[in-house]
């Protein structure tokens, strides 16, 4: 039943690159819209995804294929519970890349994807004189000309050349 539902991402995407997985990929969507309109999957897809799952696991650990046979319903719904949940921070994340430049707006030195000049702009002052004939700091071009951004780094490149 959940596994229509993450068939049908992980095929889809897959569908996108190779021909091998875009009949999955419908059975798959097919299944998702039969759910989702309360009505039953017509296919067979999730005990064939069961039995996959379960049979390459049984060489190596025994128990734990059985495990995963028994509550595969409850680790496949936690698995789409995870995927949303994922995709729900993502878009956080993506958000206040777009409108703050940093994808933690309280810590943006935490963030890995934090753009120069979202950093910069929160370090430095106002009433910057620099340009780029007299700042000669890499982070000059990377903070984009701004030199309100750069007084702190100008100033220290400065005062090192001295």
């Amino acid at each position: 039943m959940v596994a229509c539902i993450i068939a049908m991402v992980i095929f889809g995407i897959l569908g996108l690159f190779s021909a091998k997985y875009r009949p999955f990929a419908k059975e798959a969507f097919s299944c998702t819209f039969r759910l989702m309109t309360l009505r039953p999957c017509n296919t067979n897809l999730d005990e064939r995804i069961k039995s996959s799952i379960t049979a390459r696991v049984m060489p190596k650990f025994p128990k734990f294929a059985k495990f995963i046979f028994k509550y595969f319903n409850a680790i496949s719904a936690i698995f789409v519970i995870l995927f949303f949940v994922s995709l729900a921070y993502s878009g956080y994340a993506a958000y206040n890349i777009a409108v703050h430049g940093t994808c933690n707006p309280e810590h943006p030195d935490q963030c890995m994807l934090t753009t120069p000049q979202g950093v910069c702009s929160e370090t430095c002052q106002q009433d910057c004189k620099c340009d780029q004939e007299t700042c000669n700091s890499p982070d000059y071009v990377a903070c984009g000309g701004d030199c309100d951004c750069e007084q702190n780094l100008c100033n220290k490149s400065a005062s090192a050349a001295a």
